[in-house]
């Protein structure tokens, strides 16, 4: 009886080892990290998971938020105020560029299909669900100490070398983004960041195609953004606000608008990217495409167009001078 009782407690003896050894203490503190008691925690630790618990308050009610883990809550609260982000910034650049400036960016047409903004949008949702997770993921990190975030200035010492850490930061993400990106467009993986390029057309690009990726693909091109915090110290907010800042400059480089924005990696250059597929890598800044030979400068037709604008003027163009020679 007391053998049949074993068996029944374990069913898998081989593995009784592991039952009480290393990996049930990992898999014990795993599992305490999702919803760490803030008063248990190390000083130095409590300010991160203080600042995650006061966003969650701002965006969940308290009966939500006492249903889940606080890892759960943040997440959830990533998704909602993420969503939102999407939603307020599309639909302000779209009021701007195809409503109240339409006739000067516009004047031939060339305005994506409502067809294709709402397909764009339904693919950016569905994404959002796994995206949101790169910042929870840094976010849990910091709390747990297994990052090298700081929570003030004051303890990297003070504003300059705050500033170099974060240029630092910076120039890697720049750095790793272009090859994630590149990396994308490899034929044993390309169909992952095959869903964002059906947006490949003049009348195709708009603001809401800006986080219509593959979940993956949108998740790898954010993965720097999360694992250099275990590399380098990274000011917390800093962390977040850049992260979020990315769905911020995603949507304006999917308008097609044209302008001079050189070094930086503005619209006219992505909207190549679509058209062309094997240049104009880089996120922010170009200085990457320039170097590995990647980089394809647009050519101009008029500030303050945008580049559907212009190939919309140039097909009537086109039609006319057709039209007159018959």
């Amino acid at each position: 009886l007391d053998q049949m009782s074993e068996t029944a407690a374990f069913p898998f003896p081989a593995l009784s080892a592991f039952a009480d050894g290393p990996l049930a203490d990992a898999a014990s503190w795993a599992w305490d990290s999702l919803d760490r008691d803030i008063a248990t925690m190390p000083e130095g630790l409590r300010p991160f998971a203080e600042s995650n618990d006061w966003k969650n308050a701002l965006v969940l009610p308290v009966s939500v938020r006492d249903q889940m883990p606080r890892v759960l809550a943040s997440w959830l609260r990533n998704l909602v105020a993420g969503s939102a982000l999407y939603y307020v910034l599309g639909l302000v650049w779209c009021a701007l560029i195809y409503g109240c400036f339409r006739s000067r960016i516009f004047p031939k047409g060339g305005v994506p299909t409502l067809s294709a903004q709402l397909a764009q949008i339904w693919v950016s949702q569905k994404a959002l669900v796994m995206y949101t997770l790169m910042p929870t993921i840094g976010e849990w990190l910091a709390e747990n100490g297994l990052s090298r975030c700081y929570y003030s200035i004051e303890e990297i010492g003070g504003i300059v070398p705050y500033l170099a850490w974060t240029a630092l930061y910076l120039f890697l993400i720049e750095f790793c983004v272009y090859w994630v990106h590149r990396a994308l467009h490899h034929p044993l993986i390309k169909w992952l960041h095959a869903d964002h390029h059906i947006y490949n057309t003049g009348d195709s690009l708009s603001p809401w195609a800006g986080l219509a990726f593959h979940p993956v693909d949108g998740m790898m091109q954010a993965s720097p953004y999360v694992f250099l915090l275990v590399l380098i110290p990274v000011h917390f907010w800093t962390f977040m606000v850049m992260l979020f800042a990315t769905a911020m400059w995603t949507t304006n480089i999917h308008d097609t608008l044209v302008g001079k924005t050189e070094p930086v990696m503005g619209s006219a250059y992505h909207t190549l990217h679509h058209t062309d597929w094997v240049y104009n890598y880089g996120q922010y800044f170009i200085f990457f495409d320039w170097l590995f030979g990647t980089l394809l400068v647009p050519e101009y037709p008029k500030l303050g167009l945008s580049l559907q604008g212009s190939w919309a003027e140039q097909d009537a163009a086109e039609a006319k001078a057709k039209a007159k020679a018959e």
